[in-house]
């Protein structure tokens, strides 16, 4: 275990810093839809006299400063219950979906029938690399996206995935630059053996946030939101491994910078992605996945989702999980899948519980390990979609 040290610096020196960083502070164009905007300006008097701008597509867009970004991420998180729930933009920005739905004609064999390959894949996972993923990763003071803390965090991923994948010579670990902030976004793909330009994603976001404390300095473990799902992502590719299963299509797992913020990363590269024409056949977001909700085992997000997909997704929970779960709905762009929808591609969310019932620990210095036992049991039902979604989706 490799628990980061903190040095705190004299107050007169963290003035001059705090001076520099407001120096440097500059206004970040926001979209949102009315929906969001309408609740947190009901929460919010001095929001709701916000200038605004509705796009073409209906949506509202506005200059926030980016020092203030974790306000409006706790305005949404304590007005709507998720996260998520705007995107800063730039200027000219405009969605590329009519790309993406001309390319991407034919919809993917959403069968099931691949239960015997499956099920040999769950006789070997194991929970206890997905505990020492989240123990290291909570031990970060902050993952926030401007933080010291925050770059190293995504980097030490990037260097666990290397490890985990050293002897094959299909799989490369990226790290991808994103403009405006130096947090990176850590991409993986394995080549497909067949059709190397259809591309399968697994994701979830790799940064953390302290919604009551806003800020690269604040505390923010960030174990269930988001360690949780980077232990998911980073077990079944050791299953990868494991079994030298060679997919048929391109596999790319990927641990999202900045999502806490914007959904900054996301947005970024699957926009990059439509402009190059990529053919993403389908995503998958692991966003919360180690908290044991009261009525529910699971949820499968059905807005700013594909429909198609969602109800492949639904099949293989009552093939493989049998678990309790139902439909829910967050209303707004709540985690990186709305990047990928937005920009035509199909894109699934399953969550740890309904919105109602969620993580009360979450944006806060209490989303701590111990609250799920130092174990990874509720994680381990995600593990096993995971599994099915890709080899499921790959055949």
């Amino acid at each position: 275990m490799n628990i980061q040290k903190y040095t705190f610096f004299p107050l007169a020196f963290s003035l001059v810093l705090s001076q520099g960083l407001m120096a440097k502070d500059k206004n970040l164009l926001i979209e949102m839809s009315p929906y969001v905007f309408s609740k947190i300006s009901e929460a919010d008097q001095l929001f709701a006299k916000t200038d605004k701008l509705r796009t073409q597509a209906g949506l509202y867009r506005f200059k926030y400063k980016e020092s203030k970004i974790s306000t409006l991420s706790k305005l949404v998180h304590d007005n709507l219950e998720r996260c998520g729930g705007f995107r800063v933009v730039s200027e000219n920005d405009r969605h590329s979906n009519q790309v993406v739905e001309k390319l991407l004609r034919s919809p993917p064999d959403y069968q099931v029938n691949q239960s015997t390959l499956v099920e040999s894949w769950f006789e070997t996972i194991e929970r206890a690399p997905m505990n020492e993923i989240i123990t290291h990763l909570s031990s970060y003071k902050t993952r926030y996206y401007t933080s010291p803390e925050g770059i190293e965090a995504m980097r030490w991923i990037s260097q666990k995935w290397q490890d985990l994948t050293k002897n094959r010579t299909d799989i490369k670990v990226e790290l991808h630059k994103h403009s405006g902030f130096e947090q990176e976004t850590v991409i993986l793909t394995i080549q497909g053996s067949e059709n190397p330009d259809k591309i399968i994603i697994l994701g979830g976001h790799g940064d953390s946030i302290n919604t009551d404390n806003e800020g690269p300095t604040s505390i923010a473990p960030g174990s269930d939101d988001n360690a949780a799902g980077i232990a998911v992502l980073s077990e079944i590719l050791r299953q990868v491994v494991l079994h030298n299963y060679r997919p048929k299509n391109t596999i790319q797992f990927i641990a999202y910078a900045a999502e806490e913020v914007g959904i900054r990363g996301s947005y970024d590269l699957a926009h990059f992605y439509a402009q190059q024409r990529k053919n993403v056949i389908g995503v998958m977001q692991f966003d919360g996945t180690n908290y044991t909700g009261q009525t529910f085992d699971m949820a499968l997000i059905a807005d700013n989702t594909n429909k198609a997909q969602n109800l492949f997704v639904a099949s293989l929970i009552d093939t493989y999980l049998k678990v309790s779960w139902k439909y829910d709905e967050c209303h707004y762009a709540c985690s990186d899948h709305a990047a990928w929808n937005y920009e035509g591609y199909s894109a699934s969310y399953p969550v740890e519980t309904i919105g109602s019932e969620q993580n009360p620990y979450i944006h806060t210095p209490k989303d701590t390990f111990d609250k799920s036992n130092f174990d990874t049991e509720h994680a381990e039902i995600f593990l096993k979609l995971g599994i099915a979604y890709l080899i499921e989706l790959d055949q």
